[in-house]
């Protein structure tokens, strides 16, 4: 191709084409590596950045590392403690200042030979001290501690030292151990003095009992001659003068012996020489007759002795009779001496359980007497303790017979509990390992009351029946449950009236056996928190039967003062359980015109009672009556129990404002104190949880409104009482 004039036109326009294009080839590749050169600027300043925070890193952990060192150093310091290094080949052995401070030496840091230690141990203590060492060593082990002594120049010093293997080679082989040393020389003292001094009380305990028990048969021996002449003398022809006084003589006589016989059960159970016999025999009468012994006594001094026997109770049991019929007649012989005339002593024997498969005697003693002082009571079980001296001197006794009591019970692997309060009699309550009769032994098999035809009625009247029994007793809980799903029932259970109270809400029940006496909240409180809750919703009443052991006069009307429908007393016999359970659902479901008209008209009436015009009166008249008891006890009791809220929150104390709330609500659940109810729900959840700033704060909301129901009552002027209309204004 001919070259084109480089001044002609087309070879300007060429080379200015090529011009253009090497440009444009030099600008993308500009802008590339301008690309590349902002990529690494980039890349190294996050390098910088991650250079920067690794060394902001290492800087804020050698700081804490550095805190964490001054802390430990602290501790040790303040702790006492001298720590040691030592390494392989284990020649010598760093020690901090401390270790020169604790053997009275200078107070530098450095190494010491291991030869010049080993041999200033005490020499009963270094074969131990080495045997341990070399165990740390070996790896047998990888920590240690022990006690031993140190000559510290002209004295032994104590020494606690804990080790434990810092390092290992490759090989797993130790090559560094470090530990502390610490200076118990005192506190080893005062070990040494405390056993000593336990085995001096533990070698005059020995003295005083076999000095008691030597002193009891010398004086056992010729106090029975003067018993059996005096039985002589009696025997023969005396003037009643005569016989008065040996008769005088042969009842001081028996006190004397009694008294002798304590001392020396006393002397022989503190020295482990009492020995109980396992034989079978037969319970009933054995608490029978030992009541009986004091019926004589209880009649003269014009008491009302009572006994109750469950009819769970076994025919025979396995055990000591006399020791058991010891601890039930010393108990028995104070309930008599502490009661004044006209007052009670009950003895009661019942099954009770002790973990699974395991139950226990029951026996409690029931007494009204002059009871006992809350400081008093955890001495009474003490030996030569009484209430106070004034009690000696005015009843007399040695402050033995407890005491025994409380050591024959355990020694049968038993418990005793007493319960009492000044001028509010006492109760004493012993239990008993129920151990069944060896073999060989008869026990008459228990008879159904309850006739196959009988059986067969109950079965078709209660099949599918919802019941829901509250019963804290496992026992009565488990017999209870058992006739109920023996005539067909469904039954739910509850340990407490709360938890029954819960499972009437949540389930559509048809009958409930409410037992009356049960923790956390009782029977009645439960039963009136459900009828308050049916009247709230116009729900028709649930039949509620009360489950109880009282049968007394009065009993009834306050069951059924509370909401209950019919009562069934303990122990629960089949044909009056299921006889009450019919009357109560036909209650339910038969329901006359005048019951209708009545529950309309009065929507707090009693459920279950007739309707007649004298039984509505009657029934308004108790209401009344209790109604006005509720307003006094409200004016004097309840801001006792606002005070007693303050310091179980001051103290935090769960138990004690548990107590106090059950009270309010059933007080304020009574008088319809909607507000004061509500406040009292609020401050128990925070209870419950442990809200104890929440409960402070609701408190003052609770006692404001109390101040205004108070102010209320007092312009009412107690007009409460005119009927229960007005009452429930409150």
């Amino acid at each position: 191709m001919k070259d084109l004039n480089p001044q002609s036109p087309q070879r300007l326009a060429l080379d200015l084409q090529r011009a253009h294009n090497s440009l444009k080839q030099e600008k993308d590749r500009t802008e590339l590596l301008l690309t590349e050169v902002n990529r690494l600027q980039a890349e190294l300043e996050r390098i910088q950045g991650s250079a920067r925070r690794e060394v902001n890193s290492r800087l804020q952990a050698e700081e804490a590392l550095n805190e964490t060192e001054e802390r430990l150093q602290f501790a040790i310091e303040a702790a006492g403690l001298a720590l040691w290094d030592l390494r392989a080949p284990f020649d010598d052995v760093y020690l901090t200042a401390r270790w020169g401070e604790l053997i009275g030496d200078v107070a530098l840091a450095g190494s010491w030979k291991s030869s010049d230690l080993l041999p200033r141990l005490h020499p009963g203590d270094a074969p131990r001290v080495a045997a341990e060492l070399r165990r740390l060593l070996r790896g047998e082990t990888s920590r240690a501690s022990g006690e031993y002594r140190f000559r510290a120049h002209d004295e032994w010093i104590w020494l606690e030292t804990h080790a434990m293997v810092a390092e290992q080679d490759k090989q797993g082989r130790v090559i560094r151990v470090m530990g502390t040393h610490a200076n118990v020389t005192e506190r080893k003292l005062i070990e040494e003095k405390a056993e000593h001094a336990r085995a001096l009380a533990e070698q005059a305990s020995r003295a005083k009992s076999e000095f008691l028990a030597n002193m009891s048969h010398e004086v056992r021996t010729p106090l029975n001659a003067i018993m059996g002449l005096n039985q002589l003398l009696l025997g023969t022809s005396l003037s009643s003068e005569q016989r008065q006084w040996l008769q005088l003589m042969d009842d001081s006589s028996r006190s004397l012996l009694n008294l002798l016989n304590d001392v020396l059960d006393l002397s022989r159970i503190e020295a482990g020489k009492l020995q109980l016999e396992r034989v079978n025999f037969p319970l009933r009468p054995l608490l029978e007759s030992t009541v009986s012994t004091y019926r004589d006594q209880a009649q003269t001094k014009a008491v009302q002795l009572t006994m109750s026997l469950s009819p769970q109770l076994p025919a025979q049991m396995s055990g000591d009779p006399f020791r058991i019929r010891q601890v039930l007649t010393n108990l028995l012989s104070n309930a008599l001496k502490f009661t004044p005339a006209n007052g009670k002593v009950a003895l009661m024997a019942d099954v009770g359980t002790r973990g699974k498969d395991s139950s226990t005697l029951v026996i409690r003693i029931v007494d009204t007497g002059i009871g006992i002082a809350a400081a008093q009571q955890k001495e009474m079980f003490d030996a030569f303790t009484q209430a106070d001296a004034s009690t000696a001197r005015q009843y007399g006794g040695s402050g033995l017979g407890l005491a025994i009591c409380s050591k024959l019970v355990k020694k049968m692997g038993g418990s005793i509990a007493l319960e009492s309060s000044l001028g509010s009699g006492s109760t004493f309550e012993v239990q008993f390992p129920l151990t069944k009769a060896l073999p060989g032994s008869a026990i008459s098999p228990a008879k159904s009351q309850l006739s196959a035809a009988e059986l067969a009625s109950m079965r078709r009247r209660f099949q599918k029946l919802r019941v829901i029994v509250a019963e804290d007793n496992s026992i009565n809980e488990l017999l209870i449950r058992k006739l109920l799903e023996g005539v067909g029932c469904e039954v739910r259970l509850a340990k407490d009236g709360a938890e029954a109270f819960r499972l009437w809400e949540e389930w559509a029940v048809d009958l409930m056996l409410m037992d009356v006496q049960m923790p956390i909240v009782n029977g009645l409180t439960a039963t009136a928190r459900i009828r308050e809750a049916e009247r709230k919703v116009n729900r028709a009443p649930t039949p509620i039967l009360a489950v109880t052991a009282n049968a007394m006069a009065g009993d009834r009307e306050a069951y059924m003062a509370a909401g209950m429908t019919g009562y069934v007393t303990k122990p629960i016999e089949a044909p009056a359980l299921f006889s009450a359970m019919a009357q109560a659902l036909e209650t339910r479901e038969k329901p006359t015109a005048a019951a209708r008209n009545s529950r309309a008209a009065e929507p707090a009436e009693t459920p279950g009672l007739p309707a007649t015009a004298g039984a509505r009166s009657s029934a308004l008249t108790r209401k009344k009556h209790l109604l006005s008891s509720k307003l006094s006890s409200f004016q004097t009791d309840v801001p006792d129990s606002t005070r007693r809220l303050r310091v179980a929150l001051e103290q935090q104390d769960t138990v004690s404002a548990q107590t106090e709330l059950e009270k309010l609500k059933e007080t304020f659940a009574y008088l319809q104190a909607d507000r004061a109810l509500r406040i009292s729900r609020g401050l128990d959840m925070a209870r419950h949880a442990g809200e104890w700033g929440l409960f402070a704060r609701a408190l003052p909301l609770l006692e404001s409104e109390i101040g205004t129901l108070l102010a209320r009552l007092a312009v009412d002027g107690g007009s409460a009482t005119e009927g229960e209309g007005e009452a429930r204004k409150v």
